[in-house]
């Protein structure tokens, strides 16, 4: 009686058994899906890094530059001041002399004044122009550095996840570790009943 109970509940337990290992196939292929996704957005993530530091660096390329051209610009400007500023005083010098002397001299001051409307001018237009790029590469380096949190999110929800398929891989080994003992210590008394027999 004890041996017929004990033969029918051993394709019992071996039909539980490969339920949960199918549940561990499918938790492992779900673990290995995560996976690959994680590495995906991780690839996604170091190239929007790469992309980051790219735009940095021409951020601070371009404000080099900038700062590079003011600087001679600026010193263009000083150098046709100080030039409007000896013109000046020759024309101040000479205002006795003949009309000629005279005229050539107003000639050179706005001749002079000229250059110096020019290169203010340029000077304007070059930091109109630098401050539009600044502020292109501003909002370049804001919606990259935007796209770079939103993956860090899902990196960490994706890592939430596997860690949550770990946990339940775990446990559906120890349960089927749990069933194989059951069903190995099944399998020996019924081989002690037989044998007694």
């Amino acid at each position: 009686m004890d041996a017929s109970m004990l033969a029918y509940s051993t394709p019992s337990s071996m039909l539980e058994t490969a339920g949960k290992q199918d549940e561990v196939i499918r938790l492992k292929a779900a673990l290995n899906e995560k996976d690959m996704e994680l590495i995906e957005l991780r690839e996604q993530h170091m190239q929007l890094v790469v992309r980051s530091q790219e735009a940095r660096a021409n951020w601070e390329a371009a404000l080099d530059t900038k700062d590079r051209a003011i600087t001679q610009l600026e010193e263009a400007l000083e150098s046709s001041k100080r030039a409007l500023e000896a013109a000046h005083r020759q024309a101040a010098a000479v205002q006795n002399d003949a009309g000629v002397a005279m005229s050539a001299a107003q000639g050179k001051v706005q001749a002079l004044e000229a250059a110096l409307a020019e290169a203010h001018a340029t000077v304007t237009q070059q930091s109109d122009a630098m401050s539009d790029q600044t502020r292109q590469l501003e909002a370049a380096r804001h919606a990259t550095s935007q796209e770079g949190a939103a993956a860090d999110a899902r990196v960490r929800a994706l890592q939430q996840e596997l860690a949550s398929c770990q946990v339940q891989q775990g446990q559906a080994q120890r349960e089927l570790s749990q069933l194989r003992a059951m069903a190995a210590e099944k399998d020996e008394r019924l081989a002690d009943a037989a044998g007694g027999e």
